[in-house]
Order: C-alpha cells, then structure tokens, then sequence
C-alpha cells in the first residue's frame, strides 16, 4: 500500500496494530497530515509541458514544488502555473480547456486557445 500511496496525489498509507486498536490514532495522524498539505496537478499532455512552483508557501516540498505542507487554517498559499509548448501534438490541437486540481479541495477550468 506505500507504494500505491505514493503515485496517488493525496493519499497516504500507515500500518494497522493486529488487534485494530490504534485505528483511532492512524484516522487523526493522516487526517492531519491531509488537511495541512495543498497539492497541485495537472493532466498530462502530450506536447505540453506543466511547470507548478509554490509562490507564497511557508513549508515548500523540497522534493515537489507543487506541494506546500503543514499549512496552517486561515494561512494563504499561491503557485504558478505554466505552461510550454513543446511539440504541435494532435492532442495540443484539440486542447480546449485544461484541469487545474488542487487534491481535496477542487478544479479550476482554464480555457486554452491554441493559435
């Protein structure tokens, strides 16, 4: 299950006892963690390359700079978003609109235009 928590944007895995009875702590432990990490993706597409940095952000992932952890309630975080044509794909012709996610908390919908 690490291994799965770790290619899927949010989630997270810990270890039960063989009795269940730290099944209590392991909810609040990886909620925390959850509710205090802002996480940025989007979609991959060919001929499309995404480049996410965290602007305004007191604890940056030093290994991704699409996350911001320990974020505290009311503490406001910002990334930048962009993007680089790097090829003329079939897939980048037909773009007409790209999903910005931000895991747990929604999409944004950005309109693209492809001159």
């Amino acid at each position: 299950y690490e291994r799965l928590a770790a290619v899927i944007p949010g989630a997270t895995a810990a270890r039960l006892s063989s009795n269940s009875d730290n099944i209590v702590q392991i909810i609040q432990e990886e909620y925390k963690k959850i509710s205090q990490r802002v996480q940025v993706t989007v979609a991959a597409v060919p001929g499309l390359k995404v480049n996410i940095e965290t602007i305004a952000c007191s604890n940056p992932n030093n290994d991704d700079p699409a996350i911001c952890e320990n974020v505290q309630i009311n503490e406001k975080v910002e990334f930048n978003v962009s993007l680089e044509l790097t090829e003329i794909t079939e897939e980048v012709r037909n773009l007409e609109s790209l999903d910005i996610r931000v895991v747990f908390f929604g999409n944004v919908e950005v309109l693209v235009d492809v001159l």
